[in-house]
């Protein structure tokens, strides 16, 4: 390697640290994010993304770090495959909302109310007949009518007990099933077998566990979340971002 090669490969390296100055996103699972002064490992640290607020750069790690590891890290999701999004107003839903439309996969949503069912429309494109009602267990005959009986290719989940089977009903042979919600699995719960039968996939996601045991992970995440905003602008934070003053 010549000397200017070598000047440069070094220019880039040192751009992968930290300076003082730097804006940072953070993600930590164990409290400490409040004060004037936070400590925390450079792994659980990323540079804010370029032209992004502080106000957008808190609201963003802990749902995209959330989404980014459920679809692209577990679910493998791609261009073409359909995905039911519970909650999707919702911080983490409207991450993977955005994920999956950047994917160019077919995406299927539930909501509590028509206010949400409007503001996904207005956000996203969805239409009608992509949006769902999550507070009863209809919206798996509709998912089922909207694909034609086969099921989606992957449900991120965070609705528990009969509403946690009547999703798990709804997935497609090879689909993936990703647990956020956590309610079933503390409860001990059991779940139908009938669906293995399609060679699908159940798995649970705490982003929790991964900032505890796998901190060089929870540093990829961040790393993608932040290459993923500055290379599409029109990626953005929960919407309507509510800012609470410190007291």
């Amino acid at each position: 390697m010549d000397s200017t090669a070598l000047a440069l490969s070094c220019e880039l390296a040192l751009e992968a640290f930290f300076r003082p100055g730097d804006n940072v996103i953070f993600c930590n699972s164990t409290g400490g994010g409040f004060g004037t002064f936070v400590r925390c490992l450079e792994l659980q640290t990323e540079k804010l993304p370029r032209g992004m607020s502080f106000e957008a750069g808190a609201a963003i790690p802990a749902v995209w770090s959330t989404v980014v590891y459920s679809l692209n890290h577990v679910a493998r999701l791609t261009e073409g495959e359909s995905i039911l999004a519970h909650a999707a107003a919702g911080g983490v839903g409207q991450a993977a909302v955005q994920l999956a439309q950047l994917r160019g996969a077919k995406v299927f949503a539930t909501v509590g109310s028509q206010q949400k069912r409007d503001l996904l429309k207005e956000l996203f494109g969805l239409l009608d007949d992509q949006i769902f009602n999550s507070r009863d267990d209809t919206f798996a005959a509709d998912v089922l009518h909207a694909t034609n009986g086969r099921g989606v290719d992957v449900v991120l989940n965070s609705l528990a007990v009969e509403l946690l089977r009547q999703s798990w009903e709804c997935i497609a042979p090879f689909g993936r099933f990703i647990d956020i919600g956590k309610a079933d699995i503390i409860a001990s719960n059991t779940l139908p077998m009938g669906p293995f039968n399609r060679n699908v996939t159940f798995s649970a996601v705490d982003l929790v566990v991964v900032h505890e045991r796998a901190k060089p992970l929870m540093k990829k995440i961040l790393q993608e979340i932040v290459l993923l905003f500055e290379e599409n602008p029109r990626l953005h934070e929960p919407k309507p971002l509510h800012i609470f003053p410190p007291s």
